[in-house]
């Protein structure tokens, strides 16, 4: 947004009352106090502060109500470890000529707000418009959390040293009816900002007034559907983050003096009984939880009470009429989706079970029926048991199998470690081993890193926080592929040796031999 649109918002004085304006967007994103006209206030405490990254280009236009004549610019720069520094400037004038001044050098020191005022001659100039650029920078750069990569940091002037200054701002918002920034069914409404200045740059809420000819205060709607519809904040300078619209009631209204006496008790985690006394007109009873079908109300020993109803913009809501239910009874809330829950658990834990115990017993039965090497006589059913028969062809299409899964899934990272896990699977009797290994390492390098980073980089909470840790979903990856991988692996291996085993005891009895197992 335009620092000159700003400045006509909080009333500053203009081009009309004798002061020059200064106006450019090249400003920090979302701070107001950073506009050009900090540059042209003679306040060393505020300053114009450009964006990150490169400032070269970014721009500040002087618009003086009368001719400038001016041979030196005295300017005034923040050079503390937190900003940049300009090494030259653009000045364009009236005619058009830019002229490229360079900026003695300025030293970067840790003090942080220090300002640095050098004298850059410029020669003999007269304009009433004077564009101020950056032409070049010595950058000062930050690691950025959330990319690790480096950015760099914002120049801050603190004041151009043109001979004038911009007026000054009030202490209050201007009280002018404007009919820009709402429309209600196609009409314009007429609004007025309401607060102070100093909130207002801060971007802290201001009150938005109803005023005019026919205020929106007295605006009436009829049934059906109406449109409200605001101006764009860009456009307007004015962001309206919220309207409230409010019924006036015809007649009084009076608090209930018959309002019945309720008590509530939590009778499981998503499910409360209310008991009701003393009702003897129609009230609503209302569930402090977000609106949903999913919430029940029943009389108990009587019927339901139905869906329930928006209260309050978010809660549910029941219109209970003591004539149906009696002056006293209980009323049963409960979360009815829950019961799916519960009934998916109990139909998982028998499975759950099941699985651990086959899983033990098939342990057992494995390690009854090994057969010892050593107790075996019969050569060839020792060497079908010491090796799987598996070719150098058949192991390495089953590590580009895998490969290319995790190359797909997780990108080159991943597939690179895949393929070094598929091999050692691939070449090592001792699978399930490894396998777990891999699995522990992946997981326990991701708490190692998060606990980390966490404590060097201290990065702030918010949505964006996970993003500071983008090596997790890839070491998870690494772990979900390497259980999958291990247990395709050991399938392939196994189908092999059973085949391999089969054409041998074949070949045998063809051969005339006896098979011993």
């Amino acid at each position: 947004m335009n620092g000159a649109l700003v400045d006509e918002l909080v009333g500053r004085p203009g081009l009309a009352d004798g002061y020059p304006i200064v106006s450019g967007t090249d400003y920090l994103n979302g701070v107001l106090q950073a506009r050009p006209s900090s540059a042209l206030d003679d306040n060393l405490t505020t300053a114009w502060t450009t964006k990150f990254d490169s400032q070269v280009g970014a721009t500040a236009t002087v618009t003086n109500p009368a001719l400038l004549s001016f041979d030196r610019l005295r300017l005034s720069v923040i050079n503390d470890r937190e900003h940049s520094v300009p090494t030259a400037l653009n000045l364009t004038l009236d005619d058009g000529i830019v002229r490229t001044v360079p900026v003695p050098e300025i030293p970067t020191v840790d003090e942080l707000g220090n300002v640095a005022t050098v004298e850059i001659p410029t020669g003999q100039l007269s304009s009433r418009v004077v564009r101020i650029s950056i032409a070049s920078e010595r950058a000062v750069t930050t690691k950025e959390y959330f990319s690790g990569g480096q950015r760099i940091l914002p120049i801050a002037i603190a004041e151009f040293g043109l001979p004038t200054r911009v007026g000054a701002t009030p202490a209050t918002l201007p009280s002018l009816c404007r009919t820009d920034l709402l429309k209600l069914d196609g009409q314009p409404q007429g609004f007025a900002l309401e607060g102070t200045v100093a909130n207002a740059l801060a971007r802290s809420p201001i009150a938005l007034v109803p005023c005019g000819a026919s205020p929106a205060s007295v605006s009436r709607l009829d049934v059906g559907d109406h449109q409200l519809e605001t101006a764009k904040g860009l456009d307007t300078g004015i962001d309206i983050d919220s309207v409230e619209l409010r019924t006036v009631p015809v007649t009084p209204v009076t608090a209930a003096t018959d309002v019945p006496v309720t008590s509530a008790t939590e009778t499981g985690t998503n499910s409360y009984s209310v008991t009701i006394e003393n009702s003897t007109v129609p009230f609503w009873l209302v569930l402090g939880q977000s609106l949903s079908e999913g919430w029940s109300a029943t009389v108990r020993g009587g019927p339901s009470l139905g869906s329930p109803t928006l209260i309050d913009g978010f809660a549910n809501g029941w219109l209970i009429d003591p004539a149906v239910t009696g002056s006293t009874f209980t009323v049963d809330i409960t979360w009815a989706p829950q019961k799916f829950v519960w009934a998916g658990l109990a139909f998982s834990a028998p499975w759950l079970v099941g699985l651990c115990a086959a899983a033990l017993v098939l342990t057992m039965r494995r390690r009854r029926g090994v057969i010892s090497p050593a107790e075996a006589t019969d050569p060839a059913l020792v060497a079908s048991f010491d090796s799987y028969s598996v070719t150098l062809a058949e192991r390495l299409g089953l590590i580009a199998i895998v490969t290319s899964v995790a190359a797909l899934v997780g990108g080159l990272g991943v597939a690179l470690a895949m393929a070094t896990v598929s091999a050692l699977l691939v070449w090592n009797r001792r699978r399930s081993a490894v396998a777990a290994l891999v699995v522990l390492a992946s997981i326990g390098g991701i708490v190692v890193l998060y606990t980390g980073l966490q404590y060097r980089r201290q990065f702030p909470n918010g949505v964006e926080w996970p993003a500071g840790f983008w090596f997790a979903h890839q070491l998870g990856l690494v772990a979900v592929l390497t259980v999958a991988s291990e247990t395709l692996i050991r399938w392939f291996l196994r189908t092999r040796s059973k085949t391999t085993q089969s054409a041998s005891d074949a070949n045998q009895m063809n051969d005339g031999s006896t098979l011993t197992r």
